[in-house]
């Protein structure tokens, strides 16, 4: 008997990930990750053997592009 997907631990995150497991890890509805996806605000879905799966580390790089690091006051004030 196969065990269903929502009962199935990992002690690591998929890469590839649908869009209920991309809602959950962004704190988020599954209708906003299809909003955001119609908005082109997440990277597109690939092809992994026949099923579109988000890229998780895309998805990260993506968030990661649009909140840059800033340098703390403190790192400008010693030039590091």
């Amino acid at each position: 008997m196969t065990t269903p997907k929502s009962k199935i631990v990992r002690p690591y995150a998929p890469d590839y990930v649908d869009a209920a497991t991309l809602a959950y890890r962004l704190c988020i509805s599954e209708s906003t990750v299809e909003k955001w996806e119609r908005e082109g605000k997440l990277p597109p879905r690939r092809d992994v053997f026949g099923i579109l799966r988000w890229d998780w580390s895309e998805v990260v790089g993506l968030i990661n592009s649009r909140n840059p690091v800033e340098r703390s006051k403190f790192v400008e004030r010693i030039g590091a």
